[in-house]
Formats: structure tokens, sequence, C-alpha cells
């Protein structure tokens, strides 16, 4: 019995983290904001510019949002809950700070992250 739960464990442990994985290696990259929706309200014509970019390395740049603003950065991790992945966004800046459900479109080139006051609308950008 010892014996089957812990195959069980084990095909439960490698599924998660080949989904993480695969979220992971298709989420990194820079990406063009085409909309930013912070408590109802559009922000998406203030921002300069209108683009944000997940590195490898975890780290994150994040979008200015005035001429004089030289942008924020941040990091960035993903987690699978109940096989829906989330990002965790790390950041001073209040706009991107927090936890998103990722939802991809069917190519990975547009993205949408959600969380309870925002709304980002992003599309992959080809390197």
């Amino acid at each position: 019995m010892k014996k089957i739960f812990s195959i069980i464990f084990f095909i439960l442990i490698f599924s998660s983290c080949s989904d993480h994985s695969l979220y992971f290696d298709k989420f990194d990259g820079p990406y063009a904001v085409d909309e930013l929706i912070y408590n109802n309200e559009s922000y998406r014509v203030y921002m300069n510019p209108n683009m944000l970019s997940f590195n490898k390395d975890k780290s994150c740049e994040l979008p200015a949002f005035t001429y004089d603003d030289k942008g924020e950065f941040g990091t960035w991790d993903i987690e699978m809950k109940c096989e829906t992945p989330y990002v965790t966004i790390v950041t001073k800046f209040h706009f991107f700070q927090g936890t998103y459900k990722i939802d991809f479109d069917k190519d990975y080139s547009h993205l949408t992250l959600i969380s309870d006051s925002v709304e980002i609308y992003l599309s992959k950008i080809i390197e």
C-alpha cells in the first residue's frame, strides 16, 4: 500500500513540476502592454514606454508612468494552484505588486494577468 501511495505522490509532484516548467519557459521575455486596468480604470495611456519584461533570472522590468520616471524593477515567480498558473510579482510599484492568475492564448503570443484589482493584457514581443 505504501508503494502505491509513493508512486501516486511521485506522479503528482512530477506532473506539477512539468506544468510549472512549461509556463516558466513560455512566460519569460518582453511584452507590450496592450491594456492596464487598475480598480476598473485604464492606465495604459500613462505608461512610457508601454513595455515590460520577465527575465530568465526571475527579475522583471516594469514600465514607467511619467516621462521623468525610469520605470521599476522587481522579481517574479510562477506557482501552480489547482492546475492553474499564477505569477507573483514583487516590486515597490503598487500597480504591479501582487499575485496574478495567468491566462495564455493558444499560441502563447497574448497573455492576461488578473488579480482582484488589476487586469494586464500583454502581447509577446518576438525577439
